[in-house]
């Protein structure tokens, strides 16, 4: 645990002493009112156990929204490898405006393909407050006029209600969080127009305390999206870098996360 300890202090201080992002979080701290010391404590915690048997509830708190954040700064880990794989298969889905529902906190492909490409509009979904909280601060960093092109809506998944139409739909380490992902996508693929795409990440490995349903293999994943009306265009494994993503040394080796970028099956309409 020592060492465990050693190596995520390392990985906390390279981002907290990062010239931009240390002064990043600095400032989203004190706008709202919470000390460095807060940050670091919910980091250790939220890392320390990645097993632990806190229910999505964990979510609510407003220090751990900038642990999130932090994860997807730390060089060579899968949060980085993640954001690279999302942006790419946006931009390979090109819409002009997408919904990303269960957002969690604003990633790479928010300040590089909406603000500063002015690309699509975007509206991030998310149940908890702390996540509009945290998103709008660290916009403010990233731009002066996010709220033309960024947009926030305040649902829980679990409520099984339609977000809507738009050109695409993204569940980033979203879906596998809602009490019936089955049926939840199922409604927004019948529901959703007929050209419209899904960005979707799934978890292939054992099932998590956060987590409502667990895909053991691709194979089984994909035969889900199948059953939920989808067709795969275009799809890549992410696997975890043990070096890294310490979590890894608790769970099964070949743990990683099967992205997708789908259609629409026609029998869908």
């Amino acid at each position: 645990m020592d060492i465990k300890k050693h190596k995520l202090t390392g990985f906390l201080n390279s981002v907290l002493n990062h010239k931009v992002f240390g002064t990043q979080i600095e400032l989203i701290c004190k706008f709202l009112g919470l000390d460095t010391q807060d940050i670091i404590d919910a980091f250790f915690h939220y890392n320390l156990d990645v097993q632990s048997s806190e229910g999505n509830d964990v979510y609510k708190s407003l220090p751990n929204r900038f642990v999130l954040h932090i994860h997807n700064l730390i060089e060579g880990s899968w949060h980085i490898h993640r954001q690279r794989v999302t942006k790419e298969l946006i931009q390979k889905a090109s819409p002009n405006n997408m919904v990303d529902i269960g957002f969690g906190v604003p990633s790479q492909y928010v300040y590089d393909l909406v603000i500063k490409e002015n690309k699509f509009n975007v509206t991030l979904i998310d149940k908890y407050c702390s996540a509009f909280k945290f998103a709008k601060s660290l916009l403010e960093q990233w731009s002066d006029s996010w709220e033309t092109s960024i947009f926030f809506s305040k649902r829980n998944m679990d409520d099984n209600e339609y977000v809507g139409d738009y050109d695409l739909y993204l569940f980033q380490d979203a879906i596998e969080h809602t009490i019936d992902p089955t049926g939840y996508l199922k409604k927004h693929v019948e529901c959703a127009p007929k050209n419209s795409k899904f960005v979707i990440s799934l978890p292939i490995g054992p099932l998590f305390p956060r987590h409502y349903k667990a895909w053991e293999t691709d194979a089984e994943g994909k035969k889900w999206l199948e059953s939920c009306g989808l067709s795969i265009e275009l799809q890549e494994k992410i696997f975890v870098n043990p070096k890294v993503d310490l979590f890894a040394d608790q769970i099964d080796p070949n743990y990683h996360d099967l992205y997708v970028l789908c259609n629409k099956l026609e029998s869908t309409g």
